[in-house]
């Protein structure tokens, strides 16, 4: 019975009780030095504590959003030959896979090719790519602060598209990428979104 209470403890709990302890502790300068140190050491350890609890709630909050989002954008590294990547959309799945990259102007321009795999005629697309460094590497001490600066350093770019995504086509999507050099792009995604399809009606 006592394994199964403590099974159900949520990671909040945790923290509440980790906090008021320091709390308590913090108003004990009354006792003796002796003691004082002992304290100290002891508050020490729960602070070390705390942070690895809070570092595991990062953690599983990060990898939940990861899973809940990882088809909702097809990510590649442009100097990498990668296949192609599932694209979830508000009209169902789809495949994407980069084909192309070459200088252009001051930037760079890409292509794709975009697997229409539903049935229906995709019409009004819209694309929003995002583009920047690679990511970092993903290691144990550090890894999500960086994910998450590296994050808000990606450009964004929406584009609507005027052609038809043929069923069951590759169809091509060219996109540029303006004011970017070869040392900073190590990273593209590609997300879609529509709100118009075509299909032959039963007369």
């Amino acid at each position: 019975m006592t394994q199964a209470k403590a099974a159900n403890k949520r990671p909040g709990d945790v923290i509440i009780v980790l906090l008021g302890l320091l709390a308590l502790l913090g108003g004990c300068d009354y006792a003796p030095r002796s003691d004082l140190a002992a304290i100290r050491q002891e508050m020490s350890e729960i602070k070390a504590k705390l942070s690895k609890v809070e570092l595991q709630l990062r953690t599983q909050e990060f990898t939940a959003r990861l899973m809940r989002d990882q088809f909702s954008s097809a990510s590649f590294d442009p100097a990498a030959n990668e296949g192609f990547s599932r694209l979830d959309t508000s009209v169902g799945s789809l495949a994407a896979s980069l084909q192309e990259v070459g200088p252009y102007a001051d930037g760079v321009k890409v292509r794709f090719h975009v697997g229409n795999l539903t049935s229906a005629t995709i019409n009004g697309a819209t694309f929003k790519v995002k583009w920047g460094p690679r990511m970092p590497e993903v290691t144990t001490e550090g890894f999500i602060t960086r994910y998450m600066e590296w994050q808000k350093a990606l450009r964004e770019k929406e584009i609507k598209v005027a052609k038809s995504l043929k069923p069951g086509t590759w169809n091509n999507v060219t996109i540029t990428l303006p004011a970017t050099k070869p040392d900073e792009f190590g990273h593209i995604e590609l997300s879609m979104q529509t709100s118009q399809i075509g299909l032959y009606v039963d007369r």
